[in-house]
């Protein structure tokens, strides 16, 4: 009996600020809060503007006290004699301005050096440790002698300026005026960017404003529609259109593709009611499995989708198989057929109907797959455990083993492998794999390891090293050799506790083949022998029928 879906009525009814906020509603309080911090900001950046377009005046000017002065290298110049220090930005017993706002200085830097035939002096005038102007002197000066270095700067906050003595030769004797004229400029970019954000701040507050006044004012958004006729039999994937609208308040609801787009952004409260009345017969149910472990990495995985209802599975063409998620998100699979058929291959089971994911790859795990059928549906992550395995290869691998000096060394790494290996070291058949030290590290995915071990042979310097590392359920012998210690003396004989196994067939083969022949010699030998000494005789038995006699002769 075909299952039948019954939708009387589907009510649809979007309710947002039906009944108008209280005055200590949450959502208000907090918007209001926040107009009240913005109005504050606002204000504090409009008196920051005005402030910089009336700038303060910040100006010095200074001279060396006394007639001379002769500086020593590296010396800080220090202008002791102020005559102007308006905005208090230098220090008269550091000779250091330091800029007590951000703008543009103009400096001037005015030196006058006595006259001299073997005397030389460098200044430089320095902005924290970049140099940023100087003043020069070069031998021979036939007589005294300015130099003067104007500067135009843009300084930050607490910036410093200096003039320091960075060359000298001889003795020279200087008289110094150092003055800051006309120390700042209006940073034209700073007004404008604080006036900006003040502008921003402003349509912030204006647009908050609204939203409160929306909040004490709500706007009804609602709609009610119901399909139309009294039955409808769906089909899977189709879009629900309910035509029959009864009010639509806000005109959200487009009755012509069944969508409703919300008009306005709703703060307070959504609510979609639906009623809908539906009759199943029996209650089928779908689960998909692994089918079989381990799962390795490279090769193809199957993945069961079981149906519970065997009475009914599984081809029937009224129920609809479908395989949909992956790396994608997207239909896999619809009724056996794939839209990529090279990663993905549906077949049909006794008792469901099966994907086979070709060449897994990192990028198919971890997601969700789900199996469809007729309208039931079962969906699980393909999550990576303990039974799935990538395998080490030749390119991921790396063996090295060392006998020298007594010690034994043997390092294993093993790269992008999961699970985690499990290795094992014997050496003369003693079992080492307790003293060994593992280093893991998980690169998304996959674990890349490393095995070290370090073993001091008191014994017998010589014997077989077995190495085998076991990846999930997978074993891999890695070495299996005699070795010896290189920088010792031994015996021959000692390789001898142990036989190659290649060596044994080398003996047992070519002494069978021997054997063989000899006895093949000995007994053809022996039947030419017999061949050559026997005699045939006829005679007549007492019925009267012919008998042949054979009679063998004595032979040495």
């Amino acid at each position: 009996m075909p299952k039948t879906f019954f939708l009387p009525i589907l009510i649809l009814l979007l309710n947002g600020n039906v009944k108008s906020l209280p005055s200590d509603d949450p959502a208000q309080v907090i918007l209001q809060h926040n107009v009240d911090e913005l109005k504050q900001t606002v204000v504090g950046l409009t008196q920051e503007v005005e402030e910089l377009k009336h700038p303060k005046v910040i100006a010095f000017l200074a001279e060396l006290g006394g007639n001379y002065f002769v500086p020593t290298y590296g010396q800080t110049l220090i202008y002791n004699q102020v005559h102007l220090n308006t905005g208090n930005g230098y220090s008269e017993y550091q000779g250091i301005f330091t800029a007590p706002v951000s703008g543009i200085y103009y400096i001037n830097v005015a030196v006058t050096a006595s006259e001299s035939t073997s005397n030389g002096m460098r200044i430089k005038i320095k902005r924290n440790a970049d140099e940023v102007g100087f003043l020069s002197f070069e031998s021979p000066m036939s007589r005294w002698v300015k130099r003067s270095d104007a500067i135009i700067i843009h300084l930050n906050t607490n910036d410093k300026v200096m003039s320091q003595v960075t060359y000298l030769k001889g003795r020279p004797q200087i008289a110094t005026i150092f003055a800051f004229v006309n120390s700042l400029l209006l940073d034209n970019n700073a007004q404008s960017t604080l006036q900006r954000d003040v502008d921003e701040l402003k349509q912030t507050v204006t647009a908050l404003k609204q939203e409160v006044e929306k909040l004490k004012h709500p706007t009804v958004v609602a709609f009610l529609a119901e399909l139309g006729g009294s039955y409808f039999t769906p089909t899977v994937g189709q879009h629900l259109i309910y035509s029959n609208v009864h009010f639509n308040t806000g005109n959200g609801y487009h009755k012509f593709h069944g969508t409703f787009i919300a008009p306005m952004q709703i703060w307070k409260v959504m609510l979609l009611y639906c009623t809908m009345l539906i009759n199943v017969i029996n209650g089928t149910k779908v689960k998909w499995e692994i089918s079989e472990v381990p799962v390795i990495f490279g090769r193809d995985v199957k993945l069961t989708c079981k149906i519970s209802d065997t009475k009914n599975c599984c081809h029937s063409k009224s129920k609809t198989r479908i395989w949909f998620g992956g790396p994608d998100n997207k239909t896999l699979s619809l009724d056996g057929k794939s839209p990529n058929r090279s990663k993905y291959v549906t077949l049909n089971e006794e008792h469901g109907f099966s994907l086979i994911i070709k060449s897994l790859s990192p990028d198919d795990v971890n997601y969700y797959y789900r199996c469809s059928y007729g309208f039931h549906e079962y969906r699980k992550k393909l999550q990576i455990n303990s039974d799935f395995e990538n395998l080490p290869m030749n390119s991921t691998t790396k063996v090295t083993y060392s006998f020298n000096n007594d010690v034994l060394h043997v390092n294993l790494q093993l790269q992008h492998v999961h699970p985690i290996p499990n290795c094992t070291v014997f050496y003369r058949e003693k079992d080492l794999s307790s003293i060994i030290t593992v280093n893991i590290t998980k690169d998304k995915l996959f674990y890349n390891t490393e095995f070290n071990l370090n073993y001091s042979v008191r014994a017998t310097k010589c014997g077989t090293l077995k190495v085998t590392c076991t990846v999930g359920t997978s074993p891999y012998e890695l070495i299996n050799k005699n070795i010896h210690d290189k920088h010792n003396d031994f015996d021959d004989g000692c390789l001898q506790t142990t036989h190659d196994s290649w060596n044994q067939l080398m003996v047992i083969i070519p002494s069978s083949i021997v054997i063989c022949i000899v006895v093949i010699l000995v007994y053809t030998k022996w039947r030419n022998r017999i061949r050559g000494h026997y005699q045939l005789s006829t005679v007549l038995n007492d019925q009267g029928d012919q008998v042949v006699l054979v009679g063998l002769s004595d032979f040495v």
